[in-house]
């Protein structure tokens, strides 16, 4: 650790504006939500790698001044009966202000105007839903849902080994329920396009990337009971 780092760190604050609309139309069937926003940060604590002695650690600072700003919103809609559609996206332009770099820091210090990290541009959900009633006791319920958003920085030395790319997920599943018995059996897929990506990613204390894979890197099904008493 560095002597500076004996210092208590400055309270983050910050200053949000928000502007929204919120609508329903013909006879409640659709349902639409949407937002614009802007936040500024000062004071912006964060974790940040450096080396100490030759060896690599992760460092708690106030990283300088940020800022976020975007739109975003939701869409539902019931086209027919029991099928209900929707969808949400988010615009978000997250990005460094000033970063306080300390005196005599490499030129690779100053990332001003980069990405924060954990702040994809765009991001996409699309969901549908049918549900209907079998019988006086049984209802099938079909449901589907995709998401997708684009390239995120995960690190706040904007090095490109810990950007992970652009992905979507495709999730399915299938419920039978019955209500005499207060039994739910859900068949679910999830990952059905077998995207791998990661949750997380850093560099290892010994060197190299280090990534966090997700339940589901991979694509895998399986079954949930559920019993209400």
């Amino acid at each position: 650790m560095q002597n500076t780092d004996a210092k208590a760190l400055r309270p983050e604050q910050n200053n949000s504006f928000e502007l929204g609309l919120k609508s329903q139309f013909l006879h409640r069937r659709i349902t639409a939500n949407f937002a614009a926003f802007i936040e500024d940060f000062s004071n912006y604590q964060a974790n940040f790698l450096d080396t100490v002695s030759g060896a690599t650690v992760t460092r708690l600072i106030n990283a300088g001044t940020v800022s976020s700003k975007g739109v975003e919103g939701d869409i539902t809609a019931r086209p027919f009966r029991y099928l209900t559609v929707g969808g949400n996206f988010a615009y978000t332009y997250a990005t460094v202000d000033h970063f306080n770099c300390p005196a005599g820091a490499p030129l690779s210090c100053n990332v001003n105007g980069q990405p924060l990290p954990f702040a994809p541009r765009w991001k996409f959900v699309l969901n549908a839903d049918y549900t209907r009633p079998l019988n006086d006791r049984f209802t099938l319920s079909l449901d589907s849902d995709y998401t997708w958003q684009s390239r995120t920085q995960y690190s706040l030395t904007e090095t490109p080994d810990t950007i992970q790319k652009a992905y979507g997920i495709w999730n399915l599943s299938t419920t039978i329920e019955d209500t005499k018995h207060h039994l739910r059996l859900t068949l679910v897929m999830r990952n059905a396009i077998n995207t791998h990506y990661s949750s997380y990613m850093s560099y290892g204390s010994l060197g190299g990337v280090t990534n966090w894979l997700p339940r589901d890197y991979g694509r895998y099904g399986g079954f949930t009971l559920h019993k209400d008493f």
